[in-house]
């Protein structure tokens, strides 16, 4: 029997919406992105190391985009990077704008939890710019 490290799911137009990857020594996944329409949850954990102990981070992100979406893997030495682009187009490279988004960063070992979050709102960040 043959291990599988990661999970594709396509809608009826074949975009991939959801994307979860495993690793051997987490309980949780360590990736997982999910689509719908325009807006992405997405998943990270990282493994760091305090004085030989496992740390471990989790950054959750839901993002809205001004445009329907879907999920583009990007392989690289075995190692699968996800883009986001427009739903039912050609890879372009391009990623569609961002409207809003909410990080919440999750610090986590055997001993303690910290929790922290921050919303950016596009809009915000454009009337900034624009007047500088």
């Amino acid at each position: 029997m043959k291990n599988c490290n990661s999970i594709s799911t396509y809608d009826k137009s074949n975009n991939l919406v959801r994307y979860t990857e495993f690793a051997e020594y987490l309980e949780t996944p360590k990736c997982f992105y999910s689509v719908e329409g325009n807006i992405v949850n997405r998943v990270h954990v990282n493994e760091d190391y305090n004085n030989n102990f496992p740390v471990y981070e989790s950054v959750n992100s839901i993002i809205e985009f001004d445009d329907n979406i879907m999920l583009h893997p990007l392989r690289f030495d075995g190692e699968v990077k996800m883009q986001i682009i427009k739903s039912a187009s050609t890879y372009s490279g391009v990623s569609p704008n961002i409207v809003d988004r909410l990080d919440t960063y999750k610090e986590f070992n055997t001993h303690n939890t910290e929790f922290e979050s921050f919303r950016i709102k596009s809009n915000l960040i454009e009337d900034c710019l624009n007047k500088l």
